[in-house]
This record gives structure tokens, sequence and C-alpha cells, in this order.
């Protein structure tokens, strides 16, 4: 963990952002090097100042707060991000995961969470407001499920069959697949018939309906 963190604030609340700054710079062991009342306020500031951790709302002008950590994760791989929120929303949360976010804090908890938060997610750790420990469990647990379900399918399916799989996922057709593969349009056929055979499949787009619900686990 670096020994003065340093810190940018992004949110379209000026009294938010100043009540934020003012928490921080009671910190020894932070500074705050940028406030940002946009997003693209934000991807500025954070390229012209390098920070260790930015803290975003969730709900900004421009561009919100899981676009921008999208954003910012691509163009500054190595930043931290906390995203500050007064919405507890499951689907928001999984969203900022599945976009690498590192914090998750409740602006019901700021004053319990925000500094340790950071501390936290500035030395390469996660931190999550308790208030959002269901929506983690959840999470674990349907990563577990869907672990569970790709060992199956991998059990059933040769690897080639997977690799299909995932193709028909995206959408590609039997030419396309025969093409990236460099075999026939017959031998995918073939294939595509073993696969719904292996997983019980059956139906007109049966097998495209069912690639597309378990995508992730072909990849």
């Amino acid at each position: 963990m670096p020994e003065n963190i340093k810190i940018v604030i992004a949110d379209d609340h000026p009294v938010m952002r100043l009540g934020l700054s003012h928490l921080i710079k009671n910190e020894p062991d932070m500074q705050v090097v940028g406030v940002a009342a946009n997003g693209t306020e934000a991807i500025r500031i954070a390229k012209e100042t390098s920070p260790d951790v930015i803290i975003l709302d969730i709900n900004m002008p421009e561009m919100d707060g899981l676009s921008l950590a999208n954003h910012l994760k691509e163009e500054l791989p190595e930043l931290r991000i906390v995203i500050f929120t007064a919405h507890h929303n499951e689907a928001a949360f999984n969203a900022a995961i599945d976009a690498g976010v590192e914090g998750f804090i409740s602006k019901e908890n700021v004053f319990a969470d925000l500094s340790e938060g950071i501390r936290q997610v500035a030395s390469g750790k996660s931190y999550f407001s308790s208030v959002f420990s269901d929506y983690l469990l959840n999470r674990i647990k349907q990563d577990g499920r869907q672990k569970k379900e790709k060992q199956s399918l991998t059990e059933q399916l040769t690897p080639t069959e997977m690799r299909i799989m995932s193709l028909i996922a995206n959408m590609k057709t039997s030419q396309e697949i025969a093409d990236m593969l460099f075999i026939s349009v017959k031998t995918v056929e073939n294939h595509r018939t073993n696969i719904c055979r292996k997983l019980n499949v059956k139906g007109k787009n049966a097998l495209l309906k069912f690639a597309l619900s378990h995508k992730n686990q072909f990849e």
C-alpha cells in the first residue's frame, strides 16, 4: 500500500464531493488529488493525476459510474476503483464486480467504511460494505453453481464440441464455424447433432438458446 494514498473523487453532488474531501483530508495517509462532477472530468483528472484510488458515484451525468469504471479499467488498469452509492441494487453490484471494481461502499456507512475501504482497496484487496453481504454471498453461490455446470458440460462434451458451442453462443453460423475450424459444414452439423443428443436438447433453435443461456460456461 502506498504511504500516501492519492485519491480522486467523482460525484455530481457538490455537497457530497466536499464532504468526502473533508473526511479524506483528515486521514494522515490520504490525499485528494482531484474532484470531478461528471465522467468526462473524472477521466481527464485521473489521467492527469495518476491516483491510486478513484471513488465513483453510480449516477453521474455524461457517463454513469459503471460505464466509467469499464472505461477506466481499459485506460488505467492499475487504478483501483471504489463505487460509492446510496442505491442498494444487486444488478448494479454484480455489474460493478464484472467491471473489475475493487470496492463497493454504501453512503449510509460512509463514516464506518470509507477510510478502511480505501486502505483495503489501495493495498490490493477488495472491500464491500456489510449491507451488500447478501449480494456477495449470492454471487459466490451463483459462481459455484456455474462452475459445477461447466464441469458437467466439460465431462459430457469433447473439447471440439465445447469450442463449437462457444462459437454458436457468439452467433456463428455452421458455415462460419466450419471456416474457422477448417472442417466441413457436414462435420459441424454432425457435431451439432451429437451435442443435442448428449445435452438432451430438442427443437428448432434449441441448441442456440442453450448456448446463449450458458454462454459464460463455454468461454
